[in-house]
Order: structure tokens, then sequence, then C-alpha cells
């Protein structure tokens, strides 16, 4: 993979979602980097297979209630 420079500014547990071959379910407390964990996790998806399908899904708890 190219320029992987975007992964640099992500903690070890950030970068261990984002590394993981399968699936991911991200749950966390509020202000933990979920949402940037996730659009990295697509990026680096991407950026392995252009022609890869992706699908994210992200939605506050309120969204779900």
């Amino acid at each position: 993979m190219g320029n992987k420079s975007y992964l640099q500014k992500l903690n070890s547990a950030q970068l261990a979602a984002i590394e993981i071959e399968n699936n991911v379910l991200l749950t966390a407390i509020p202000g933990s980097g979920k949402t940037r964990t996730l659009t990295n996790k697509v990026l680096y998806e991407y950026c392995r297979d252009e022609y890869k399908k992706i699908i994210a899904i992200t939605y506050t708890n309120r969204a779900s209630d």
C-alpha cells in the first residue's frame, strides 16, 4: 500500500481496529475517535483494493432509540 501518513494520528487501539482483516464493530465512549477510526478504515480498505465493496454505518445513541 502507498503512503500511510493518514494513519499517523491514530492511537494503537484505533490502528489495531483498522488493520483487522475482517469486519469491525466499534463501541466506545463519546469522543474516543470511533468516527475517525471508521473513516480511516474505509480509506485503508479502499487503498488495499479499490474495487472492494465497502459499507460503513455509524449512528448515535439518540438515533438508535
